[in-house]
């Protein structure tokens, strides 16, 4: 089906709004790269604001997470393992989605709607671990202090990740070596975190 001039629009703004930030976007350019007139942009869009948050609330919604990938690797017996593996299915969910990824970090500050880092944290992402960790709960695997708590401070932990490899790295693609890394260094945070979570394990379990 051939693309129309709305949907060409909106795709050259996620690449423009991606590479060089809201403030820093022309609409003019915007038009170049589509091929419009700009006049045509603001017959669609009242202002260039309003083209950013159109873009960002129709990619947004259309962002899923493929589950059934990750419920393969999981043993739903070890934690650690799992928590560990979700961890890195999760920021490869985020490097896969780079552009938007970008957006809302580049401007999540500038632009009240975003409502600050919040928008990072996928919908998709807070259901999914919230269905692993009841389900490890009804299996005596894990009982946690807080689960909406832990589930807060994993997915934040995840954020602060992408947040530091995405502006201070300067990564965009997961390679195998950099993936190897996140595991290892997962590992770890799971391992902590669970300490002050579960309470199934006795302090013994983790000498």
């Amino acid at each position: 089906m051939k693309e129309t001039i709305e949907e060409r629009i909106e795709r050259i703004a996620l690449l423009s709004f991606s590479e060089q930030g809201y403030h820093e976007t022309r609409t003019s350019e915007i038009a170049k790269n589509a091929r419009v007139s700009e006049t045509s942009i603001f017959r669609l869009f009242k202002t260039k604001r309003d083209l950013y948050l159109h873009v960002l609330s129709k990619y947004g919604s259309n962002v899923t997470l493929k589950q059934n990938p990750i419920l393969s690797t999981l043993t739903f017996d070890d934690a650690v393992e799992d928590l560990t593996m979700i961890a890195g299915h999760f920021l490869n969910f985020y490097f896969e989605n780079i552009h938007l990824t970008r957006i809302y970090l580049s401007n999540a500050i500038q632009i009240s709607e975003i409502l600050g880092y919040e928008f990072l944290i996928y919908p998709d992402l807070k259901d999914f671990l919230k269905k692993y960790l009841d389900e490890m709960n009804m299996r005596g695997k894990l009982s946690l202090l807080s689960a909406d708590t832990f589930n807060e401070i994993f997915l934040s932990s995840v954020v602060q990740d992408v947040i530091f490899m995405t502006t201070f790295e300067k990564i965009e693609v997961l390679d195998d070596s950099i993936s190897k890394q996140i595991i290892e260094r997962w590992k770890l945070k799971v391992e902590a975190l669970l300490k002050l979570f579960d309470v199934t394990n006795s302090p013994e379990d983790w000498k």
